[in-house]
């Protein structure tokens, strides 16, 4: 399964959880079968065409080359890495810049 995450307008912003509403839907990553994935697991920002995740205090966090990241601290994502999400690996697989 893959996503596209689009940089954030002033009332969307790409998140990742167990959610089926629709900013996770439209514009997000829905994990709604993974019981230790959060409601509202996380968020992505694209700051200056680099993208960024944050674990948003979820319950179960988030893994990030075997560590476990902080809440609420933003880790800059690359092509190539991989965040865990509950039972979700998540990988960068590119970041481009928008037209």
């Amino acid at each position: 399964m893959c996503f596209t995450i689009y940089p954030q307008t002033k009332r969307l912003v790409p998140k990742v959880g167990r959610s089926t509403g629709k900013q996770f839907v439209k514009n997000g990553i829905s994990l709604p079968d993974d019981g230790e994935v959060s409601t509202m697991h996380g968020r992505f920002d694209v700051v200056e065409g680099d993208l960024w995740y944050t674990d948003t205090n979820s319950t179960n966090g988030t893994l990030m080359r075997g560590e476990a990241l902080s809440p609420r601290d933003a880790v800059r994502l690359a092509v190539g890495d991989t965040i865990v999400v509950g039972q979700t690996e998540l990988k960068v697989l590119s970041v481009e810049p928008m037209e």
